[in-house]
C-alpha cells in the first residue's frame, strides 16, 4: 500500500474505511470506475470531516451525491459556479439607469453603489462550471448569469434527488 503523505495510484479505495481516526482527504486524478467504491468508503469513516475535489475531477451527479450525502463535511457542499473574467465600469449619467430613483437602481442585479456615490455595474464574462465536462459559460454578463442559474438549478435539484433517495448501504 505505501505511505498515504504522497501521491501515489490506488488500486481500490476501499482502505479509506480501515482507517478510523482519518479527518481529512483530498482526492485528485482517478478514474471514474473507483468513484462508486470511494464514495462508499469516504461513507463509512467515521471521524471524516473535510474533502477536496477539483471543480472538473467528478461529474456534477457525483458532486451532487457527496453534498447530499456528506453534508456535514467541509468540502462537501459546493458552489455550482465560481464567477470570473470579472469587472465594472461606471454608468453613464445619460443612460437610462442613472435617471432610476437608487431603490429601483439597485434593485436591477449587477447594479451597486460605490463610496463616493457613483452608480456602477459588475459584468461578469465567464464562470468556470461544476462538474467534469462541464466546462465554462462565456459571453456576454446576462448570458452568462443565465447560464449559471440553469446550472445551479440542475445541481440543487440533483441534491434534492439525492437527498430524498438517502444514503445507500
Amino acid at each position: 500500500m505505501g505511505t498515504l503523505d504522497w501521491n501515489q495510484p490506488v488500486a481500490d479505495p476501499a482502505f479509506l474505511a480501515q482507517l478510523p481516526a482519518l479527518e481529512a482527504v483530498s482526492i485528485t486524478w482517478f478514474r471514474r470506475p473507483l468513484l462508486s467504491g470511494m464514495l462508499g468508503a469516504l461513507l463509512r469513516v467515521p471521524k471524516l470531516r473535510k474533502v477536496h475535489f477539483s471543480m472538473s475531477e467528478l461529474p456534477l451527479e457525483d458532486f451532487a451525491r457527496i453534498q447530499a450525502w456528506l453534508p456535514g463535511v467541509e468540502g462537501a457542499v459546493r458552489e455550482p459556479f465560481v464567477l470570473c473574467g470579472e469587472n465594472q465600469r461606471a454608468i453613464d449619467p445619460r443612460e437610462d439607469a442613472a435617471a432610476l430613483p437608487l431603490e429601483a437602481f439597485l434593485a436591477v442585479p449587477g447594479f451597486w453603489v460605490d463610496a463616493q456615490g457613483r452608480r456602477r455595474e459588475h459584468r461578469v464574462d465567464s464562470a468556470y462550471l461544476l462538474g467534469k465536462g462541464e466546462c465554462m459559460a462565456q459571453g456576454r454578463s446576462a448570458s452568462v448569469l443565465a447560464k449559471c442559474g440553469k446550472h445551479a438549478q440542475r445541481y440543487r435539484a440533483l441534491v434534492e434527488q439525492f437527498s430524498d433517495e438517502g444514503v445507500p448501504g
